[in-house]
């Protein structure tokens, strides 16, 4: 009894201490059977760092964004926004994100636009076709808009690169391409879910949060982004025709057979996407964003290997606008927006956090509001 009364008061004054101590974020994500990931509708609470401190509500139909009804107002233009955390936002407030800017920067047209933002942080083009399969195509979506990071969207789509059990990913066949059911649908492996004590866990325990944050930073298979080389580690890699799969490797002028295949199966997924979002009555656009060491300077002064022998820090944007471009699917990079921004002296990514700050987000927001108008997508 003894035992357990100091162990129950070590638990209590390590979470009084983490809580008065140390910034840690609320919970709002639990397990989905479909995509692995979702939020905790109605969950109200804030996103905390070092470098920010954002208040965070969910909205009733489980999603960071103000309240939306299901069934699309009539006389309305819906555009329907899929991602991972940088279009989750939550290191911004809600309306300094871009799917509220675009939001924004659209509102006074002859059609009113609602911009609804579907984004949820851990997910890949994977998660993100079977987001919009079973819940996204009821929302009515004119347009599907999806945001792809190049950071670490591609390394998300595979298992054997992002080894997180608890999402689903797509069965790779026989051909080293996404294999398919008989009625033609990509085929996924099981997520696995989170237990109720884990769960309980995690909502009610700041202490309990902080410590597996910092197991995930250390583990390059559960960091939400890809490791940082160091210059003699990468280039001694590249030199000994190694690579880390778990981290850069889609920079690799010579990517390993795990990227490769990682790479291919994003490009396949984006074509089902693409076909799920035509029956659905809707129009497919993806907005590409650059990876913070791929226009930052002060970011590539951190992470050399990006730029060193043996990488090309273009190549992973570049094959995908030629696979998106042989699928006919639209697309414009934010590359060229962002790195402006940076050139005239202004950071666009959070120095620490490596995600937009806001005036990346307006910066992006405000650029996809330009093209989808110069498209004919919108008013």
């Amino acid at each position: 009894m003894l035992a357990a009364f100091y162990a129950a008061l070590l638990v209590v004054a390590t979470e009084v201490g983490v809580r008065w101590l140390v910034p840690v974020p609320d919970q709002f994500f639990a397990s989905d059977p479909v995509v692995g990931v979702r939020h905790i509708a109605g969950r109200v609470g804030r996103w905390t760092s070092p470098e920010f401190d954002v208040p965070v509500r969910i909205n009733r139909l489980g999603f960071r964004d103000r309240e939306r009804t299901e069934e699309k107002p009539g006389g309305t233009r819906r555009i329907v926004v899929l991602g991972d955390s940088i279009t989750e936002a939550l290191q911004v407030p809600l309306d300094e994100s871009f799917p509220a800017v675009l939001e924004a920067r659209l509102a006074g047209g002859r059609v009113p636009v609602e911009v609804l933002n579907l984004g949820v942080s851990a997910t890949g083009t994977g998660q993100q076709y079977l987001l919009f399969r079973e819940r996204g195509r009821r929302y009515a979506p004119d347009v599907v808009v999806v945001a792809f990071f190049m950071g670490n969207d591609y390394r998300n789509n595979s298992r054997a690169l992002n080894g997180d059990p608890a999402l689903p990913y797509p069965v790779i066949g026989p051909d080293g391409r996404v294999a398919r059911d008989v009625t033609g649908l990509p085929r996924f492996t099981a997520a696995r879910a989170t237990g109720p004590v884990r769960q309980f866990l995690r909502e009610h325990l700041a202490s309990y949060r902080f410590f597996t944050a910092r197991v995930r930073v250390m583990s390059p298979l559960t960091a939400g982004m890809p490791r940082v080389l160091t210059a003699r580690q990468a280039n001694a890699d590249a030199s000994a025709g190694t690579d880390d799969d778990t981290s850069d490797g889609h920079y690799r002028r010579t990517p390993s057979a795990a990227w490769r295949e990682a790479m291919d199966v994003t490009f396949d997924l984006f074509g089902d996407l693409d076909r799920e979002v035509r029956r659905a009555g809707a129009a497919l656009f993806v907005v590409i964003i650059p990876a913070p060491w791929e226009i930052s300077a002060a970011w590539q002064r951190r992470h050399p290997a990006a730029t060193g022998p043996g990488w090309d820090i273009t190549r992973p944007e570049r094959l995908l606008l030629e696979a998106l471009a042989a699928r006919r699917i639209p697309v414009v990079s934010a590359r060229d927006t962002l790195r402006a921004e940076t050139d005239g002296g202004h950071e666009v990514f959070f120095a620490q956090d490596g995600h937009l700050n806001a005036r990346g987000h307006r910066a992006v927001g405000e650029a996809l509001a330009a093209t989808l108008r110069e498209r004919g997508l919108v008013d």
